[in-house]
């Protein structure tokens, strides 16, 4: 069961149309703004879509699950949205997650179930590991005599924008049939 206290956060997929992103972009500065009225509300990350797409991701993290829903229920959250149709292609996707869920979204719309736990579990372990052994060593070689909690700090510093960027974007698309059972 979860905890009905835990930092919870939404995800949301934009299909912007063409040569609306500036638009988009704009609207989603005064989005942020509102939401930040809001009691609970921790912040939100936009990640932009590469070069040649136009699916925008953005990341709504409230303190609480309660919160997220005052936020969800509000007539100014409903009042942005209205705003939001003029730029988009097709109706926005959205998703709550608690802990390191995020990193096993979906590849395909159509797929909204998270994967087992022991799956997300493994998965993490498999690029967390070798990410350790590998960072160690490497901090180690080039800072001989290195405080150990610095060490720590270096490792980690380095190995979670890998694994969110790089290492569990890649696990994912290869083990994507295994996990989501396509």
């Amino acid at each position: 069961m979860k905890n009905k206290n835990s930092s919870v956060a939404t995800i949301v997929r934009h299909f912007i149309k063409e040569n609306k992103q500036d638009e988009f972009e704009h609207w989603i500065k005064g989005i942020s703004v509102k939401a930040k009225q809001f009691e609970g509300f921790e912040g939100l990350q936009l990640i932009p879509p590469p070069k040649g797409n136009r699916e925008y991701i953005s990341l709504f993290k409230f303190s609480s699950i309660s919160d997220l829903k005052k936020w969800m229920d509000s007539t100014e959250r409903q009042k942005e949205i209205e705003k939001l149709i003029a730029f988009s292609e097709k109706e926005m996707i959205l998703r709550n997650i608690e802990g390191i869920e995020f990193w096993f979204e979906a590849p395909e719309a159509k797929i909204t179930n998270t994967p087992p736990k022991w799956k997300m579990s493994l998965l993490t372990w498999t690029a967390v590991f070798p990410g350790v052994v590998l960072l160690s060593s490497f901090y180690h070689t080039l800072f001989n005599n290195l405080n150990p909690m610095i060490h720590t700090l270096l490792v980690t510093l380095t190995l979670v924008p890998l694994l969110t960027w790089v290492l569990m974007p890649m696990i994912i698309r290869v083990f994507k049939s295994w996990i989501f059972k396509l």
